[in-house]
């Protein structure tokens, strides 16, 4: 399951609720073809890693979050582990090696 961000309070939840879980964090919007493509696989990701926490946050939502971490671009996928942010490559095979080695 993919759970939906849209605020600073509920990122920091989820973080915290995680605990020392691997997070992975899709930034898209709706209107963002690339971000629709990468949907396609990241959306299958959780059924693969079911140990791991998967979740999105709608830029157009959640512009404090887009500004905390400097999102210019979308798609844009970051890591979190132990509280940690690590950036991540929109690659799917990328995004699962750096998966694999963190969790």
């Amino acid at each position: 399951m993919i759970c939906t961000l849209s605020s600073k309070a509920e990122f920091d939840d989820k973080l915290k609720e995680a605990g020392s879980k691997l997070v992975v964090i899709d930034f898209y919007a709706d209107w963002c073809m690339p971000c629709t493509n990468l949907a396609k696989w990241y959306n299958e990701l959780p059924d693969q890693y079911p140990d791991v926490i998967f979740c999105k946050v709608n830029t157009d939502d959640a512009e404090d979050l887009v500004e905390e971490f400097a999102i210019h671009s979308i798609p844009y996928i970051l890591l979190f582990k132990d509280g940690n942010m690590i950036k991540a490559d929109n690659n799917k095979e990328e995004l699962k090696k750096k998966i694999e080695s963190l969790k």
